[in-house]
């Protein structure tokens, strides 16, 4: 999942409103929601006027699988 995606998914996650990144309106914007939508992680508003997507129970749960992951940790290994 690329940067873009993550950062979708987890403003969606945490807010309310609609995402206002830079990439808004362009080509990958538009193709980038489709996927969302598509892998059921965001969902049309269908008319809200505040949020045009809403995130789905598939896209909580994404996020949260993601949260608990820990950072990975840097381990030099002997080759003997």
């Amino acid at each position: 999942m690329s940067p873009l995606k993550i950062g979708i998914c987890f403003h969606y996650f945490v807010s309310p409103g609609d995402y206002e990144g830079e990439s808004v309106g362009s080509p990958i914007w538009r193709e980038t929601i489709n996927e969302l939508i598509n892998d059921g992680l965001l969902e049309s508003s269908n008319g809200d006027e505040d949020q045009t997507y809403r995130p789905t129970d598939k896209l909580y749960a994404y996020c949260e699988a993601l949260t608990r992951m820990p950072l990975p940790v840097r381990e030099w290994k002997t080759i003997v």
